[in-house]
């Protein structure tokens, strides 16, 4: 192999575990971007529940002050069925602004398992770029071995000598 064939060879190899590295390092800022929106988005879900039930609480006590004049205005009496269907309203509107606190801890919780998900995908994302960038490198580098460039075993020889000062054999490549 030539040795401008080798360099570039090797600027191939590191080109290519550069990039493994930066795309799954992309993919992961993605992913987080993601989990971040989404992050804002449960916090924005569980203010719109409160700022809804507290509404519609307001439009309770209204709608119950007007129904208490009218009885008043009526001359009814705050006994019995009066005070029953009183009672009724009340409790199906405390309901009504139950289910609103209700449905949006439903909608919270769907963004912070998005949330969740995406920092999941993330993690992920960075494991698999390593483990495909260490294995890309690995195996050029095990090609361009296997192709001469670190250097050929075969052209190594190994002979035995009897050195002088230590009496033993000796290998000289």
């Amino acid at each position: 192999m030539s040795q401008f064939a080798a360099i570039m060879s090797l600027v191939g190899m590191a080109t290519s575990f550069m990039g493994k590295q930066q795309e799954g390092q992309a993919q992961a800022t993605a992913y987080n971007m993601n989990a971040s929106i989404a992050r804002q988005q449960a916090q924005m879900a569980a203010e719109k529940g409160k700022l809804e039930s507290y509404r519609q609480r307001k439009k309770n006590e209204a709608f119950s002050a007007r129904q208490r004049a009218l009885f008043s205005k009526a001359n009814v009496q705050f006994v019995g069925s009066p005070l029953e269907v009183l009672a009724s309203d009340a409790a199906d509107m405390e309901l009504d602004a139950r289910i609103l606190e209700y449905n949006s801890d439903i909608e919270r919780s769907a963004f912070m398992s998005e949330a969740e998900y995406n920092e999941y995908l993330a993690r992920e994302s960075r494991r698999s770029s390593n483990i495909s960038s260490w294995g890309s490198l690995l195996t050029s580098m095990g090609s361009y071995g296997l192709s001469g460039g670190f250097g050929s075993t075969s052209s190594s020889k190994i002979r035995a000598s009897t050195s002088i000062n230590s009496g033993g054999p000796s290998m000289i490549t």
